[in-house]
């Protein structure tokens, strides 16, 4: 089979998409490689980076500086700048109801990179999702090969902070739910 991008950083994505026989995928040093490693471990602290505690208002994290449990999040929204690496964690919605749009949630938290620079979309743990959810929205769109290293760079992060193999991923890619082993290979979610 030919491949029309074998030289550059997609070529890895390209190949995952033209066979279906391929179980996984990760992403490696700006490549997309196949993975059927095992299930990984919890992460471990980071000793340079100061541990936050999970509270119920709108929190603006920089995640080069600190670190949270993903597991700690009941349902909220999240919105992660890669770049930058600034994660707004919105309002923590608890039984009764939704209050803001991720948009309001961003103009509340005062940050200064542009809104449609985030990566966007829910996360949450509950007795259905022991491990986690994470649920992009808008979905990350596997033609957009922009999109796909900005989504990996989000799930890379969420990965620092707790996500483990078991993790639900929704809405990433041409796949609607899929566990996170499947996207990072064991050793990458730290």
């Amino acid at each position: 089979m030919k491949y029309f991008m074998a030289d550059t950083r997609l070529a890895g994505l390209e190949r995952m998409m033209m066979d279906s026989s391929r179980r996984s995928m990760r992403y490696d040093g700006g490549m997309l490689k196949a993975s059927c490693g095992k299930k990984p471990e919890p992460p471990a602290q980071r000793s340079e980076k100061t541990t936050l505690t999970i509270n119920d208002n709108i929190m603006r994290i920089d995640t080069r500086r600190s670190t949270f449990f993903v597991r700690e999040i009941e349902n909220r929204r999240f919105m992660y700048q890669p770049q930058t690496g600034a994660l707004i964690l919105g309002r923590q919605y608890h039984k009764g109801g939704v209050y803001n749009s991720h948009a309001e949630e961003y103009a509340d938290s005062g940050v200064s990179e542009p809104y449609d620079s985030f990566i966007r979309g829910w996360i949450g743990t509950s007795r259905q999702y022991p491990h986690s959810i994470i649920h992009f929205a808008p979905n990350i769109d596997s033609n957009f090969a922009k999109q796909i290293e900005r989504g990996f760079s989000t799930l890379e992060m969420f990965a620092e902070n707790g996500a483990v193999g078991d993790t639900v991923i929704r809405g990433f890619g041409d796949v609607w739910e899929q566990p996170l082993s499947n996207l990072l290979p064991e050793g990458r979610e730290k």
